[in-house]
């Protein structure tokens, strides 16, 4: 395999929400678009994860089948913040779900990391509450596959 790439996206990870869909007529024909409303915050994190990317790495997409690993890290909830729970690895069981999260990385490294996200062959993905001292962000790891 070749070497990993690695960025860090600060921030609360948004989920890629269900897309909603509008009908329209064209002359006789009635057609319809899916899309997902531009003010939606999972449009800010796509930029932001875009931008993280370009920032931190130079080139071209890669190619071929890609291996990517995601850990989405969650904002801690207060009744974890107490003596008991503050040092433990805590999963994170609730919503958002892994996939929606990580369609929406996908979606924003779409000719960026790779041609196509129908390139990830291997996935890794892992959601967990923030430490007591850490913040929330995702990280993003990819690689070819041999």
């Amino acid at each position: 395999m070749s070497e990993a790439i690695t960025i860090t996206i600060p921030g609360v990870p948004i989920a890629q929400p269900r897309q909603r869909h509008r009908t329209y007529q064209v002359g006789q024909r009635t057609c319809t678009a899916n899309y997902t409303p531009s003010r939606h915050p999972v449009q800010q994190w796509k930029a932001s994860v875009a931008v993280a990317w370009s920032e931190q790495i130079d080139g071209a997409p890669l190619e071929g089948p890609l291996h990517l690993s995601v850990e989405f890290v969650l904002p801690r909830p207060k009744r974890l913040l107490t003596k008991r729970w503050r040092e433990l690895l805590v999963w994170h069981d609730k919503k958002p779900d892994c996939d929606n999260l990580l369609k929406a990385v996908k979606d924003a490294l779409n000719n960026l990391a790779w041609r196509d996200d129908s390139q990830v062959c291997q996935v890794y993905v892992e959601k967990r509450y923030a430490a007591a001292d850490e913040m929330p962000h995702a990280r993003i790891e990819v690689q070819e596959v041999p």
